[in-house]
């Protein structure tokens, strides 16, 4: 009687399960190398710890229990009726209990050392500890959720470069390659943004940015990853580019979307087709999206050297260059070779003995015109002489004039009031200058006409149309 009591109540206290746990806590521990990357777990590793502190306490509360269980069932007289027998029988359970209870308290006092020493390696190994003994399904949980946390953390920046950099709809550019050359985009910038599982496969959001010396496009992309050996399950991978050498366990990946793009021009333009001009090298404002050429071009005259400049204004709309608007052309331009005298072509201008320019101002298109004209008539009116100060306009040929439009597409008239040495005293011209090293003018002066036979003189004025060659 009194040993099958004994019996029971060693096997109470032998807890089977207590050692089970020990044994799969042992198992375990053996991956904790992998389990140690788990850094979220710490947290739970902590309070779990201080649960199983709390279990042990009840469990040496309830070997000292059935010690006094033990007690009252050895107090049972057997057949024999002895009372020695039974008083050995619980010295014996109460000694059973007592050396469970002091074992109990060592391996609760080397845990702490050990805990102390190691630190987080027996958090973990706690927390598996009690998954087996109580709180097993908790602890499971987490280990599940942990275990597709590594998994997905496997997947590197240079997996997420790789897709994108092989993504040839990226890889072209956000931009229109308008008046610029197009040139090969990198992959400058990457940062991963979040991360989440859809459809069996793991999805990263990142933010990127691509750029080729002439835009710089940021953008955010979603990206799906799936194990190379997952290919036949997933047919919307198909495309997807797979290393040479790759494994099944290797990660590939595909674009799935493309959002928030946003461009600028870091460069200015190249080229535009409408102009020819092997030196077009327009200015760039950066902060404005903007260019400014101004076109010019050169003409010589036999009288001036002509430059004219048109500006041409572009501007980056965030897709494309546009050419935005084009100023009138202005012309620049520096008078030469007219200072000097010049000679009559027929009819009255045969009568100027001299007409001459000086005081050419080659800015200003200013000039003094110098004339002499000898005396005329049956009585002779007095010779006219005098200067007059003139001023050279340029304007757009029209079909009055033209016979002396320029090689520029312009047409040069001056005009001038000035002095006479008879009549009045007064003189003016209007004249063009030619093509050809000459001019056509209309001078009017004032002149003393003479008295026919009797009378006295009278001031009148003369009008002489001619052209002139220098």
């Amino acid at each position: 009687m009194f040993r099958s009591e004994e019996r029971r109540c060693v096997a109470a206290t032998a807890t089977p399960s207590y050692a089970v746990a020990c044994a799969a806590a042992g198992a375990l521990l053996a991956e904790q190398a992998r389990l140690e990357a788990l850094a979220r777990c710490c947290e739970e590793a902590s309070r779990f710890e201080l649960a199983r502190r709390s279990s042990s306490d009840d469990r040496a509360t309830a070997l000292l229990s059935l010690a006094d269980e033990a007690r009252t069932i050895a107090l049972v007289p057997d057949e024999s009726g002895g009372t020695e027998a039974m008083s050995s029988g619980v010295m014996r359970v109460r000694t059973r209990v007592a050396d469970e209870v002091m074992a109990e308290e060592e391996r609760r006092a080397a845990a702490a050392e050990s805990r102390r020493a190691r630190g987080r390696r027996l958090r973990i190994g706690a927390l598996i500890a009690l998954a087996v003994v109580g709180v097993g399904g908790i602890g499971s949980v987490l280990a599940v959720q942990s275990g597709i946390f590594a998994q997905f953390s496997q997947i590197s920046e240079a997996d997420a470069r790789r897709v994108i950099a092989a993504d040839a709809d990226v890889m072209a550019g956000f931009a229109e390659n308008d008046y610029v050359e197009a040139l090969p985009y990198e992959l400058t910038a990457l940062s991963v943004d979040g991360s989440s599982e859809q459809d069996g496969a793991q999805v990263l959001t990142v933010s990127a940015s691509i750029e080729n010396g002439r835009f710089r496009s940021s953008f955010t992309t979603e990206l799906a990853f799936i194990r190379v050996a997952d290919i036949a399950a997933h047919p919307e991978f198909s495309q997807a580019s797979v290393p040479d050498g790759a494994r099944g366990t290797d990660w590939i990946g595909r674009v799935v979307r493309v959002s928030d793009v946003e461009t600028e021009a870091i460069a200015g333009i190249d080229f535009d087709a409408e102009v020819d001009d092997p030196d077009f090298s327009p200015s760039f404002d950066r902060g404005h999206q903007t260019c400014t050429y101004t076109v010019k071009d050169s003409v010589d005259l036999w009288f001036a050297e002509v430059e004219t400049g048109q500006t041409l204004g572009y501007s980056f709309n965030g897709t494309r260059w546009v050419r935005r608007s084009t100023s009138d052309a202005v012309a620049t331009v520096r008078y030469r070779g007219l200072d000097g005298s010049y000679h009559a072509q027929g009819g009255a201008a045969d009568e100027f003995d001299t007409l001459r320019i000086e005081d050419l101002d080659a800015q200003r298109g200013t000039f003094t015109l110098v004339y002499e004209k000898r005396a005329t008539g049956l009585m002779g009116d007095d010779a006219v002489s005098g200067s007059i100060s003139c001023t050279i306009q340029r304007a757009e040929s029209t079909p009055a004039y033209a016979d002396y439009e320029q090689a520029d597409g312009a047409v040069y008239t001056f005009t001038g009031t000035g002095t006479s040495s008879a009549g009045n005293g007064t003189a003016s011209v209007e004249g063009t200058l030619g093509d050809n090293y000459d001019l056509a003018l209309t001078l009017t002066a004032d002149y003393t006409r003479k008295p026919f036979l009797f009378g006295s003189e009278t001031p009148d004025t003369l009008t002489v149309e001619a052209s002139f060659v220098k």
